[in-house]
């Protein structure tokens, strides 16, 4: 169970959207803004076990590849994860770099969790996380990434920040999950260019007890809503 930690709850708290825009409005015309369709499986010819790793001894030795620097850090690539376990990939506990990239991961409460990893050190890009309560937990971690993921039918939410500040989540596709973006304790967030679909709750993105959490240029069907402890938004006057 992931516990959270209230950050000040006497402290003013602001949540600032800059900017929601429609697809036409976006300055990045490179940027696709169709909606996926709901066809994403398993590859049929190999699966790979979860991986649960507590320690950097641990990380160097289920890492495929790369020293941990900065640079060249460890690599979790090209995995096929389909779990009845709690955890597909679980990284805790350590303090160098490492990248979980193109993988697709289902499993029960979590397809891919990362907590309390030293600062910047957790990247995970272009993967395709599918069933699990959460797709992409972030909790007690600052300056993560997580960008170009496809997120689909996670009940709880697609990308899920507890205590996650700093962190980049980006240009990432969320469909049919509860929260598209739930953002809970996180300061200084940013969320930039994701596309959110179908959301089974009111909201597509939604942050309680989160301050200066930057919020631009997401396609959300279902609205961005603010919650208990303070937090509020400023809304564009053409939203």
């Amino acid at each position: 169970m992931v516990q959270s930690t209230r950050l000040k709850d006497l402290f003013p708290i602001k949540l600032l959207l800059i900017e929601l825009m429609v697809p036409s409005l976006l300055p990045n015309n490179n940027h696709v803004l169709s909606k996926p369709d709901d066809t994403i499986s398993f590859p049929s010819y190999h699966l790979d076990d979860p991986i649960i790793i507590l320690d950097d001894v641990d990380l160097e030795w289920e890492a495929s590849a790369g020293t941990g620097t900065e640079i060249d850090p460890y690599m979790f690539q090209d995995l096929n994860i389909d779990t009845l376990a709690q955890l597909g990939i679980s990284i805790s506990g350590t303090t160098k770099y490492f990248l979980i990239v193109n993988c697709t991961i289902g499993a029960n409460l979590y397809d891919i969790l990362i907590d309390n990893v030293a600062t910047g050190t957790a990247k995970i890009r272009n993967c395709t996380l599918i069933s699990g309560w959460n797709g992409v937990g972030i909790t007690n971690t600052e300056s993560a990434t997580v960008m170009d993921c496809i997120v689909n039918v996670s009940p709880t939410a697609g990308i899920y920040l507890n205590n996650a500040s700093h962190t980049l989540v980006y240009d990432n596709r969320i469909y049919t999950c509860g929260k598209g973006i739930y953002v809970v304790d996180s300061y200084s967030a940013d969320l930039f260019y994701n596309e959110i679909y179908d959301s089974t709750y009111d909201s597509g993105i939604l942050a309680e007890n989160s301050g200066d959490v930057t919020i631009q240029y997401n396609i959300c069907d279902r609205g961005i809503t603010n919650a208990r402890y303070e937090t509020w938004l400023k809304l564009p006057e053409a939203f």
